[in-house]
């Protein structure tokens, strides 16, 4: 009997540390759909039009294709290959916003990865979702790039 409760504390206290968890990955997909998704901010010592080129540079490096911006918006749009999921009816595909901003002598560089998922082409074309990544190591890869590229 004694094994039987103890087994079962240990039971519900496993699930309660699972539970906590679950609503700590669910408030941080509330807050974001209300105050919108978190970009990463780092800081490069040279300016606006260099950081900008630097990004482009690091965009190639990392196998985006760049769709839209401009170094006077300060704005560069790219997107990630499409992969394709086991079943061959989803696809995955990464999407990277980079805002570049001039901040004393140098600039500041805001970068967005989001993961763009369609589960099933066969219920009609244009129904993906969309979520930030927020916890991947993509965004270190781009600023050490964007850094590296910055100092040429």
């Amino acid at each position: 009997m004694n094994r039987f409760l103890l087994l079962s504390g240990v039971l519900v206290a496993a699930v309660l540390a699972g539970c906590e968890s679950v609503r700590s990955d669910l408030r941080a997909g509330v807050k974001e759909k209300i105050e919108g998704p978190t970009y990463r901010l780092h800081y490069v010592s040279s300016d606006a039009r260099a950081t900008y080129d630097a990004a482009r540079i690091a965009l190639g490096k990392m196998g985006y294709r760049f769709e839209r911006g401009g170094a006077a918006q300060g704005l560069i749009e790219a997107l990630g290959g499409v992969h394709s999921g086991e079943s061959l009816k989803n696809s995955r595909q990464l999407r990277l916003r980079i805002e570049i901003t001039t901040f004393g002598e140098g600039s500041n560089v805001r970068a967005l990865f989001t993961e763009v998922l369609e589960d099933d082409f066969s219920k009609g074309r244009g129904r993906a979702t969309e979520n930030s990544l927020r916890d991947t190591s993509l965004y270190e890869v781009l600023f050490r790039h964007i850094e590296e590229a910055a100092k040429k």
